[in-house]
């Protein structure tokens, strides 16, 4: 039997924006899918089922995927969160530390597919975020998504790879937009470009998750690193870096606000390193 506990009300502010957060989490704590989800975590299926917040194996469910209206609402979950599911999602956490056992235990039919591969990077890049923050361990994850999602992309997959629902489209880029070298966010870009050509009624890969990952290039460019990793890194930050981060009025909500997560992309409020809004 499995105690899930949902998010306590008292981590977020009294604001507007804070309140629609809180209630889409309500929402979203109580959906079946992502309950059954939770009991039974060691399943690729349930693993796209928690972050879609739905039944992917349901025809109908799966093409709402593409559309902006069911999408939309889900940014809220993914990138407005912050450390309020944190606890939530921990069945999660010995899965995603499977994806690190040598030989493989993450393997078969259920995980080697086109599917199981998403799952696995939605383990490596997403939901270790989640499971293991403000540790070095959250990070350390990254290059087995990279890997992944290059591995999807590639010529001989990237046909099937782009059939996949705009939503899961949405978060693949990720993967690559997280490192710290500017080459995998240049490819990232590529990612979310093949992405629209393939969803153009899909209006969130340009208008929002392209403009993120091209803020996160602005800050690699600028510094060679993501400064706000340099603690749990534990790296030493120079002064410039230290004046971006105290600039609390134009450092973009993923670098330093509690409320969203401390790595991916806000979707609403992003500035650029010059404080003019990109959006």
């Amino acid at each position: 039997f499995l105690m899930i506990r949902r998010p306590p009300r008292s981590t977020l502010s009294s604001s507007s924006a804070a309140s629609d957060v809180y209630k889409r989490q309500e929402i979203f704590c109580s959906l079946p899918p992502v309950l059954e989800a939770l009991m039974n975590p060691r399943s690729s299926r349930s693993v796209l089922n928690y972050m879609c917040a739905c039944d992917t194996s349901d025809p109908v469910v799966r093409e709402s995927l593409n559309t902006d209206e069911k999408v939309e609402p889900l940014l809220r979950i993914w990138f407005q969160s912050g450390s309020n599911l944190d606890e939530f999602c921990q069945p999660f956490a010995s899965v995603i530390r499977e994806l690190k056992n040598s030989p493989a235990t993450l393997v078969g039919d259920e995980w080697d597919n086109l599917e199981g591969k998403v799952a696995k990077v939605l383990l490596a890049d997403q939901l270790s975020r989640s499971c293991f923050r403000d540790s070095p361990e959250s990070f350390s994850f990254d290059q087995i998504g990279r890997k992944l999602v290059r591995e999807l992309v590639a010529k001989n997959a990237i046909k099937d790879t782009l059939k996949l629902p705009a939503a899961i489209l949405y978060l693949l880029p990720w993967a690559l937009a997280h490192s710290e070298e500017v080459e995998d966010l240049k490819s990232a870009c590529e990612v979310i470009d093949m992405a629209i050509n393939a969803y153009p009624n899909f209006n969130l890969f340009e208008g929002r998750n392209k403009l993120a990952v091209d803020q996160h290039l602005q800050v690699l460019e600028k510094f060679g690193r993501y400064p706000q990793r340099n603690a749990q890194y534990g790296r030493e930050s120079t002064p410039n870096e230290i004046a971006w981060l105290n600039d609390k009025d134009n450092l973009p909500m993923w670098a330093g606000c509690l409320l969203y997560t401390s790595d991916a992309a806000d979707e609403e409020d992003s500035v650029d390193l010059g404080g003019r809004r990109i959006i």
